[in-house]
């Protein structure tokens, strides 16, 4: 008998921090999500680590998911999240671990790897979202603006995502065309819908949150970090990137001692979820 998926609540900096956690290996390997996702992000994922010998760990960053926060209690700044990460992985006692980012996960697993270094074995930067501030990025190459949307298109449909739950899924799916519908993908959809006693559903995912998350990747610039980073770690760029992050991917690449750069996979800018193959490849590394 072994178990095989749990949650933990944890008060982190005022929010309590919901974490999913799977399997019971000897190797601890915590996942973050980016940018309007979740913990369940990584569902189908973390179950091929756990049958590859991994403990895994999964939060929801303050604002997404089961993490509730509003007001004063949104992240405004990368820190806030790097913060969170430290007070929930020391809540349960991980000392030593492999820290895994999509997007926005894994500029946050870099400023986490540059203050805490000896607590990682590893760092995965899936699709990262840096290192330049997305303003210096502009700012050195005025075209990108001209080839990059203010805003995912799924994102300006989602606030309108509402009404029976089968219908509500429905319309994630046309929102996300790229992104195949799997077990791990509507497991994501659904923990950010409200679903009451008569199955109907409202999208809950905060536009708060996601406003203050691409504030973060606007204004800080996380380059100067990098030389000093010298945890080894893995970087990965999909064929259908957006222009931005196609520019500033590389540059992960460049400034990092200790790097390896897993170019052309084929997905969208959703690697986790178009590509799971190619991520649990690279995790596994």
């Amino acid at each position: 008998m072994r178990r095989r998926y749990s949650e933990w609540e944890i008060e982190t900096n005022g929010v309590t921090s919901v974490i999913s956690d799977w399997g019971s290996g000897d190797r601890v390997m915590v996942l973050v999500h980016g940018v309007s996702g979740n913990r369940f992000t990584w569902g189908d994922i973390a179950l091929r680590l756990v049958e590859a010998g991994y403990h895994v760990y999964a939060p929801d960053l303050r604002g997404c998911g089961d993490t509730v926060a509003t007001g004063d209690k949104v992240g405004r700044s990368m820190q806030v999240y790097v913060d969170d990460l430290a007070a929930w992985t020391q809540a349960l006692g991980l000392e030593r671990f492999a820290l895994a980012g999509h997007s926005f996960g894994g500029h946050l697993a870099v400023n986490f790897a540059d203050e805490y270094p000896d607590t990682l074995e590893k760092m995965i930067l899936i699709a990262p979202a840096g290192p330049d501030s997305f303003r210096n990025a502009f700012a050195a190459n005025p075209e990108l603006l001209e080839v990059t949307p203010r805003r995912p298109p799924a994102a300006e449909t989602q606030a309108e995502i509402h009404g029976p739950t089968l219908e509500a899924l429905r319309k994630f799916s046309e929102s996300n065309p790229a992104v195949p519908a799997s077990r791990a993908v509507v497991l994501r959809w659904l923990c950010n819908l409200d679903i009451d006693q008569n199955g109907n559903a409202r999208h809950i995912n905060s536009h708060e949150t996601n406003d203050a998350m691409m504030k973060v990747l606007r204004d800080e610039d996380q380059t100067a970090r990098l030389a000093g980073i010298q945890t080894p770690a893995v970087v990965m760029r999909s064929t259908d990137e957006g222009a931005l992050l196609r520019y500033t991917i590389p540059h992960y690449v460049d400034h990092l001692p200790n790097v390896r750069f897993v170019d052309d996979v084929q997905a969208d800018h959703s690697i986790p979820s178009t590509n799971p193959d190619a991520v649990f490849d690279a995790l596994v590394m």
